[in-house]
Formats: structure tokens, C-alpha cells, sequence
């Protein structure tokens, strides 16, 4: 996994699918055991869980359009 910073203050990260996959599967396991408590979830992860879950989409979203390479 390599990570760099833009000017613009946005970060790229460049990973694996297999580490994507385990960042996905991460925030879904989170989301999960955390789900019917919105106050805990911020405080554990620092972000509202509805951020959380727009994110597991758009890491599924995203391995989805990922073209297979062979």
C-alpha cells in the first residue's frame, strides 16, 4: 500500500484489491457491531455512520468497476 498527498490536500491511495477488499470488509464489520448506536460509531471511528456507509458503497461500487486484470 502506498499513499501520497496532492497538492490540493487530497490523499491517493494506491492498494492492492485484496487490501481493498479488507478495508471494505473492515468498515462493514464496524458498521455492523455498531449499527443501532449513531454516538458510539462517531466516537470510535470519528466520522457519523452514514459517512460510513457511503463509503462502504463507493469501496464496493468502485471493485466493481475495477476491470479484471489476468
Amino acid at each position: 500500500m502506498n499513499a501520497f498527498e496532492q497538492p490540493n490536500g487530497r490523499v491517493v491511495l494506491e492498494v492492492t484489491r485484496d487490501e481493498l477488499r479488507i478495508l471494505s470488509n473492515s468498515l462493514g464489520v464496524t458498521l455492523e457491531k455498531l449499527h443501532n448506536d449513531d454516538a458510539e460509531y462517531s466516537t470510535r471511528v470519528g466520522a457519523t455512520s452514514e459517512e460510513g456507509r457511503a463509503l462502504k458503497r463507493e469501496f464496493r461500487e468502485l471493485s466493481m468497476r475495477l476491470p479484471r486484470v489476468e
